[in-house]
């Protein structure tokens, strides 16, 4: 079905300074920005899936309740992120003969290789591409995993564009003998893989540069609050008849960070380096804040 036009919203942008102690938790990465978004408006919240452009200044995100937002990222000679502008929200659009406007839980989101995007959606499992460039037109169904056939809010969680056109997808708590399910699919053929977060988290969002996929993984816990891992393992790992199992990059709870965390996109650098955006969900719930954080991966040291 056509989507509506978008709107223009505000949004309020607050920067948050990287609490004491943060950087001994990330490792390797560097904490380059983050900013508390907030909106009166009541759509604004649920933030599941994000999709930068390359040269970082386009954003967008979609939302547990069908929503897409879009905003334009402003900086500073040096590349720093100055602010966010331009907030704009549409509904995602529908694909001809879809599930009825009750299943609208988007939860990731991946570029598709030729201008368009994926949304990966719970409750009505399903993939659809859309096209940036004409909202307007409906979505196109591509193929569904197996293994979703029935209603719940543990399917895809994280997205990710492969090179060669297909994508990665990872469920947050659908169980296999190896971890947790995954697929690599392409616009005509899935094919079943696993995947083994650690103990005690589950994939929430993924991106890939490159090639590598980072992926991010969130954990809950009555006496650990929330927690953050990000992890990245090679594409060429997809070809292995092992799990796929990624490199520990960080693992951070801070009360000032423990945030819902569930969308990444990876933006390259001029000299090589990597920033990783995180986007957290706060479930239309006063208690969570919408968090977007931005985290430098140093380029590798010259051989």
């Amino acid at each position: 079905m056509p989507a509506a036009a978008a709107d223009s919203v505000q949004v309020q942008a607050q920067p948050v300074a990287a609490p004491a102690g943060l950087a001994r938790q990330l490792g390797p990465l560097r904490y380059q920005a983050g900013w508390s978004l907030r909106s009166a408006d009541p759509r604004f919240g649920g933030l599941s899936g994000l999709w930068l452009s390359p040269d970082g200044q386009r954003l967008m995100a979609v939302s547990d309740r069908g929503w897409l937002w879009r905003a334009q990222l402003e900086r500073d000679p040096d590349g720093g992120l100055q602010r966010l502008s331009a907030w704009q929200v549409q509904r995602l659009p529908r694909a001809q003969g879809g599930p009825t406007s009750r299943y609208r839980d988007a939860e990731a989101m991946a570029p598709d290789g030729a201008d368009g995007l994926v949304v990966a959606y719970e409750g009505a499992h399903r993939l659809e591409r859309l096209q940036p460039a004409d909202l307007a037109a409906p979505a196109v169904a591509l193929p569904r995993p197996p293994g979703l056939e029935e209603p719940h809010n543990h399917g895809i969680e994280a997205l990710a564009g492969l090179s060669d056109g297909s994508w990665l997808a990872l469920s947050e708590r659908v169980t296999v003998a190896d971890g947790v399910a995954a697929w690599q699919i392409a616009p005509t053929a899935v094919r079943p893989l696993a995947y083994r977060p650690a103990a005690g988290f589950a994939p929430t969002g993924a991106d890939r540069l490159g090639e590598q996929i980072y992926v991010v993984e969130r954990r809950v816990s009555w006496l650990g609050g929330l927690q953050t891992r990000l992890v990245r393992l090679p594409e060429t790992a997809l070809t292995a008849t092992m799990p796929l199992e990624g490199s520990e990059l960080a693992r951070f709870r801070f009360d000032e960070l423990g945030e819902n965390f569930e969308a990444i996109a990876a933006v390259p650098q001029a000299d090589g380096g990597t920033l990783l955006y995180l986007l957290s969900d706060d479930n239309f719930n006063a208690g969570l804040r919408t968090l977007l954080l931005e985290l430098l991966l140093p380029a590798p040291p010259p051989a």
